[in-house]
C-alpha cells in the first residue's frame, strides 16, 4: 500500500536490544533463545526487500555473520543446545540430548535462503543442503518399505519428529507423535516440508540454477518461452552383462553423486543453467552435455554452462568421499560424513565409538 502508518507500525516492532548490536557486530547470540531471535530476522529481511533499506540488509546479513559464519557449527550444520545459541566455537561442551532444534533449523534455512536469493553465493545453498539432509530429513520419521512388507501391519506405527536431534555419542532420537505431543517443532515439520520446493530451483532473468539436488520438476518460463527441467538421480546400477566402468567400480561404496537434468521446451531457448560444487566435494566436478564432457565457468560456487537449450540431458558427476569433522573445541572429537550426509555408527552392544 506504501501506507506510511504500516511502515510506522512495523518499526515499532524492532527490537533496539537485538538489532543494534547485531548493528555493531557485536555477539547478542550466545545463550540467547534461537527461535524467538531468528523470526525477527525474517522480520529485517522481509523489510529490506520492501523498503530497500540498507539497515535491514545489514541487520540479516550481520545476523548470520553471528550466528553462522563466527559461531561454528556441529557437524550437522546446527549451532544450538537447549533451544540457545552455544558459545562461539564451544560446541564440545553443549553436546548432549538436546542439541539441533527443528524450529530453528527450518527457520535458519529460510534466513539462509534470503541471503541466497541477495547475493547468489553457494555459502547459503550450501547451509540449507547441509541442513535439509542432517536436520529436517534426520529429524523427521520416514516409513519406507521393505521386501519383507508382507508381514508387517498395513498401516504401521506412525512417528512425527524429533523436537531435538541428539549429538552426544550414544544418544538416540525422541520421537513426538501425533496424539501424544504437540510441540512447536510438529508445526514447522508440516512448514518446512511443504516448503522445499522453495529450495531446490531459483530463476533470474535469462538464468536458472539448481541449487539442491533433489529428484524434481520445475516450469518456468525465460524469454517468454516455456521450458521444463526434470531432475533425477542418476542411475549408477550399470549392468552385469556389459563391460563398462560402472560395473567394473560398482562393488562398494558410490564415490560420487550423479545427477541428470533434462532439459524439454519446443524450440531452442537462450539461457543460462548454474549447477551448484558442493562444499564437500573431493576432486572436480565433471560435467556432460548429451554424453559430453563439457567445460564450465566457475562463479559464486556455480558451473555456469550458457548455451541454446531444447532437449539436452546434462549429467553433474560430483565426487565425494568419507570424511572427519572435528569439534572446534575438542579437535579430538569427530564425526564422521559421506559427503555432506553425517553418519551414524551402528555397534552391537552399548558402547563408544
Amino acid at each position: 500500500t506504501r501506507d506510511p502508518a504500516h511502515l510506522a507500525l512495523m518499526r515499532g516492532f524492532e527490537r533496539p536490544a537485538l538489532f543494534e548490536p547485531l548493528l555493531e557486530g557485536k555477539d547478542v547470540l550466545t545463550n540467547m533463545h534461537a527461535n524467538t531471535t531468528i523470526p525477527e530476522v525474517h522480520g529485517a529481511a522481509r523489510a529490506y526487500e520492501v523498503t530497500e533499506e540498507e539497515r535491514y540488509r545489514k541487520i540479516a546479513e550481520s545476523y548470520w555473520a553471528c550466528a553462522v559464519r563466527n559461531r561454528g557449527t556441529f557437524a550437522t550444520g546446527g549451532q544450538t543446545s537447549g533451544e540457545v545459541w552455544t558459545p562461539m566455537n564451544q560446541q564440545a561442551a553443549r553436546l548432549g540430548d538436546m542439541n539441533q532444534e527443528h524450529c530453528t533449523v527450518y527457520n535458519m534455512i529460510r534466513l539462509a535462503e534470503y541471503l541466497y536469493r541477495w547475493t547468489g553465493d553457494s555459502e547459503y545453498s550450501d547451509y540449507i543442503e547441509r541442513n535439509i539432509l542432517n536436520g529436517l530429513y534426520a529429524q523427521g520419521h520416514w516409513v519406507s518399505s521393505t521386501m519383507d512388507s508382507i508381514c508387517q501391519p498395513l498401516i504401521p506405527e506412525r512417528k512425527l519428529v524429533t523436537y531435538y536431534l541428539p549429538l552426544k555419542a550414544g544418544a538416540t532420537k525422541k520421537w513426538g507423535t501425533a496424539t501424544e505431543n504437540f510441540w512447536c517443532c510438529h508445526c514447522t515439520l508440516v512448514q518446512a516440508h511443504s516448503r522445499l520446493r522453495e529450495f531446490i530451483y531459483h530463476t533470474q532473468d535469462s538464468s536458472v540454477s539448481v541449487d539442491q539436488f533433489i529428484p524434481s520438476e520445475l516450469r518456468t518460463h525465460i524469454n517468454g518461452e516455456e521450458i521444463l527441467l526434470t531432475q533425477t538421480e542418476t542411475d549408477l546400477g550399470g549392468s552385469c552383462n556389459q563391460i563398462n566402468n560402472t560395473a567394473v567400480n560398482g562393488y562398494g561404496r558410490p564415490k560420487l553423486w550423479s545427477r541428470d537434468i533434462r532439459i524439454t521446451a519446443e524450440k531452442p531457448v537462450a539461457f543460462t543453467l548454474k549447477l551448484r560444487i558442493p562444499w564437500w566435494v573431493k576432486g572436480a566436478p565433471v560435467c556432460y552435455v548429451d554424453g559430453i564432457e563439457t567445460p564450465y565457468e566457475k562463479k559464486q560456487g556455480y558451473a555456469v554452462l550458457t548455451g541454446e537449450w531444447k532437449h539436452n540431458i546434462i549429467r553433474w558427476v560430483l565426487p565425494k568421499a568419507v570424511t572427519c569433522w572435528p569439534l572446534p573445541d575438542e579437535p579430538e572429537t569427530v564425526a564422521f560424513l559421506d559427503g555432506p550426509v553425517v553418519l551414524a555408527g551402528l555397534v552391537g552392544e552399548e558402547r563408544m565409538l
